[in-house]
């Protein structure tokens, strides 16, 4: 929640947001790039905004550029058959203070839960946080890329997870300017939230 925080933070999105997180294996996120995105292949991080138009402000070069007709990508949120095993087996090589944050995280909002009502009137919807989309991240190519970039597990899921976020609130890296804002964002938001490489 903290990177997540940060990250909007960094680009100015304040107010209440809601964001979902799927941690997979490879061939879920396959799976996907697929059906939404017509790619046949592995990636590490997948967004799918559910907004229109970008929420931030920047250059018009460093947002979502659109996309030609026939290579439109299908943005839906992610399907429930893709929901991840339990918690604790997606933690496989991610260090112990990360497990320990999600854990925290996970009792904070079971103890959220038990506190709301099961049910809401149209006041009460008209109150939630915005629901920027989801974001899909490989937990294998978590720890692949760490590997061979020689560093944290840590540092590459925040980064991967800072990524994906960015591109929910409107930012786009198939141009130069666009990688180059996101990779700034990125590194400052890690760095923000104090994990090294």
């Amino acid at each position: 929640r903290r990177v997540v925080a940060l990250a909007l933070a960094r680009v100015g999105v304040v107010e209440p947001v809601e964001v979902s997180v799927l941690l997979g294996d490879d061939e879920a996120i396959r799976v996907l790039n697929r059906d939404f995105r017509r790619l046949d292949e592995a990636t590490d991080v997948l967004s799918f905004p559910l907004l229109d138009v970008p929420l931030v402000v920047a250059p018009e070069e460093q947002l979502w550029q659109p996309p030609e007709e026939e290579e439109r990508p299908l943005r839906a949120p992610i399907p429930v058959d893709f929901l991840p095993e339990p918690v604790p087996a997606l933690r496989d090589g991610i260090e112990d203070d990360i497990e320990d944050d999600i854990e925290d995280d996970i009792e904070d909002v079971a103890d959220e839960d038990d506190e709301h009502d099961a049910t809401r009137g149209p006041a009460d919807l008209a109150e939630m946080p915005l629901h920027l989309g989801d974001v899909a991240i490989s937990r294998q190519a978590v720890v692949r890329q760490a590997a061979q970039a020689e560093h944290s597990a840590a540092w590459e899921l925040a980064y991967l997870l800072a990524h994906g976020v960015l591109h929910l609130v409107g930012y786009d890296d198939q141009t130069d300017a666009g990688y180059a804002a996101m990779v700034a964002h990125q590194e400052a938001v890690l760095a923000a939230a104090g994990i090294a490489r």
